[in-house]
């Protein structure tokens, strides 16, 4: 039986390979269930956002989806600046040793999540070597990007930590 809502594409016709999800629009519009969005899931939207408008304006279309979808879960509360910049440079980092972007999308994420298994563990395990729990518990550290006081981030395109993010 086949179903009325999926095509097959004739013997030897070209497949068209799916596109990245939307997923940053699902968060943007406050479309995607709490549940479905736990740490895997961010770092997921991170990286897709990262992927496919560069580092610099991915990280900055990320940072704006999540703070969207903080406000329609009516808990605007909840986005960490630091947490979350700090999360986008690491995954920057990884980036810069990216796959071709000639393969599916698909083996670029697995071979990202092997390869960055350390950030998909937990956001404050994956900080643990750079930021204290005292550091990230800091108020100031919810609503601005404050440095790491254990060892700086990694250097990437979006910046080592400046003065001004300091506590």
């Amino acid at each position: 039986m086949s179903c009325p809502t999926c095509s097959t594409a004739p013997a030897g016709a070209p497949q068209r390979l799916p596109d990245l999800p939307d997923v940053l629009g699902a968060l943007e519009s406050g479309r995607l269930a709490p549940h479905a969005f736990d740490h895997r899931a961010h770092v997921f939207a991170a990286w897709v956002a990262m992927r496919r408008d560069g580092t610099v304006a991915g990280a900055a279309r990320f940072r704006h989806a999540l703070q969207a979808y903080c406000g329609h879960l009516g808990a605007a509360d909840k986005y960490h600046a630091t947490v979350t910049e700090a999360l986008l440079r690491l995954i920057a980092a990884e980036l810069a040793a990216e796959m071709p972007a000639a393969l599916r999308w698909q083996r670029q994420w697995r071979a990202f999540e092997r390869r960055a298994a350390h950030l998909l563990a937990g956001g404050r395990a994956a900080l643990a070597p750079y930021y204290s729990e005292a550091r990230l518990a800091l108020p100031a550290a919810r609503r601005r990007f404050l440095a790491p006081d254990r060892q700086p981030l990694p250097p990437t395109v979006l910046g080592p930590a400046g003065p001004d993010e300091a506590a």
